[in-house]
């Protein structure tokens, strides 16, 4: 009886030791290498588990020598180990490293700064941009548009939104996908990110009527790194939310929507001077 009680006291002071030295080493590399973080406490498991099982062997091996398999195990192990966090590791510090030339690129890159520029210039920070620029540019031919007319300008600075929108729609199908570090990239771009979706949520919201595909990453890369919701999810869940006020106002919009049409004739009214008598 007092040898077993002994055995299992052995057992235990064993089994904590085991556990205390794993789980410092666990705390130490989850802490420098945070790459190493989703499958790091597997492997932790995995050791005590192969520690508990090496010294039950040995306790309770009887006759038959197991010390060379279980060396060839454990190093097994350590082996395995060691190669998937130096794997882990070096996929960490490319993903990095190709985050920073495309923020790097992004920075230096003339065609986005001109472009971003052209849109604030004629949509101004902090004011929600009206969709019909957009949905003109890609139905031209809607009959809605038939007496539409819109200045250039405003046909300009919706291409440039596009392009805007579409890239970051690229890097959020990239830190969705983890082809981007997402911590650096939270740290570059979570204010723009945020405030582009909300300037252009109704635009998005226009093109995911096409396609529910539209930009779909975008708004989950705000849903993801706000608190609350992008607006386009809370317009869709019918939320409240605090819009920008939209530019140009709605009687300016519709004013271009009849600027084409006869002069004098109000909108809806056909001009009877240009109907020709058979």
């Amino acid at each position: 009886m007092m040898q077993n009680l002994n055995e299992w006291i052995a057992f235990g002071v064993f089994s904590s030791l085991s556990a205390l030295l794993i789980n410092q080493l666990y705390a130490k590399i989850y802490e420098k290498y945070q790459e190493t973080r989703t499958g790091l406490k597997y492997i932790a498991i995995s050791f005590f588990v192969v520690m508990v099982a090496t010294y039950l062997v040995f306790r309770f091996q009887g006759q038959t020598d197991y010390q060379t398999s279980l060396a060839l195990f454990v190093s097994s192990c350590l082996l395995g180990a060691g190669w998937w966090v130096q794997a882990t590791i070096s996929s960490a510090a490319a993903r990095k490293a190709h985050t920073i030339n495309t923020i790097m690129n992004q920075r230096n890159s003339e065609l986005f700064i001109q472009t971003n520029d052209r849109l604030t210039l004629v949509f101004p920070r902090k004011r929600t941009i009206p969709p019909v620029f957009t949905e003109y540019l890609q139905d031209i031919n809607n009959k809605k548009f038939k007496d539409a007319k819109f200045p250039e300008e405003f046909l300009q600075g919706a291409r440039d939104l596009s392009y805007v929108l579409n890239y970051y729609e690229f890097i959020a199908v990239g830190v969705l996908g983890g082809d981007f570090d997402e911590r650096l990239m939270k740290e570059c771009f979570v204010g723009i990110v945020i405030a582009v979706e909300k300037r252009a949520y109704l635009v998005i919201q226009s093109a995911q009527k096409q396609n529910e595909k539209t930009f779909e990453s975008l708004v989950a890369l705000v849903d993801r790194w706000t608190e609350g919701k992008s607006l386009t999810t809370s317009s869709k869940k019918g939320q409240n939310f605090d819009a920008f006020e939209a530019y140009p106002a709605q009687e300016e919009i519709d004013k271009m929507m009849c600027a084409g049409g006869a002069p004098g004739a109000p909108p809806g009214i056909v001009d009877l001077q240009l109907v020709e008598t058979v």
